[in-house]
């Protein structure tokens, strides 16, 4: 009997690293639901082993959909130096937006999420080419990176011990 490959989400499937994260886990025999905001943007990712999933990370409904029956996540979406985007829009994709995905994936019971970001999340940083040390926003860059992984490593942590000890977190 044939042994069926788990299927891993990946959000941000249409940009450069999610692109290239769907190809790889696909060639290597995994099943892959690629969620872009358009299925149009992704382009050549025509794998048998590739799901198309049109959805958004600020779309709790989608994101819901979007996590049944896979066994990890990949989120790799983001809001990375647009021009003429509001702060807001930063915001509600870079900071609610992981929340969504975090609160979607506890509710589906997914065992794994990878969460992927950069400093560049945090909008247009004038010294982006300088050394982290320089600061930005009133944090340097180094440090606001930083405090973004941690909080999302640490509401994790809090979700998984919730399971563990029978929780509904």
């Amino acid at each position: 009997m044939a042994h069926e490959q788990p299927t891993y989400l990946v959000t941000g499937a249409a940009g450069f690293v999610g692109s290239e994260l769907v190809r790889q886990l696909a060639g290597r025999g995994f099943r892959v639901r690629a969620m872009a905001r358009r299925t149009e943007q992704l382009g050549d990712l025509t794998h048998p082993a590739i799901e198309p999933c049109k959805g958004d990370v600020r779309d709790r409904a989608a994101l819901d959909r979007a996590m049944q029956g896979v066994a990890g996540v990949y989120h790799i979406a983001a809001l990375f130096r647009q021009a003429n985007e509001p702060d807001s829009a930063y915001h509600e994709t870079n900071v609610q937006g992981v929340q969504n995905v975090i609160e979607a994936a506890v509710a589906a019971g997914v065992p794994r999420l990878i969460h992927c970001s950069t400093v560049g999340v945090l909008g247009h940083v004038p010294w982006a080419a300088l050394p982290p040390i320089i600061w930005a926003n009133g944090l340097p860059e180094a440090v606001a990176s930083a405090v973004i992984t941690v909080v999302v490593v640490a509401a994790w942590k809090r979700i998984a011990i919730g399971r563990k000890q029978g929780s509904s977190i």
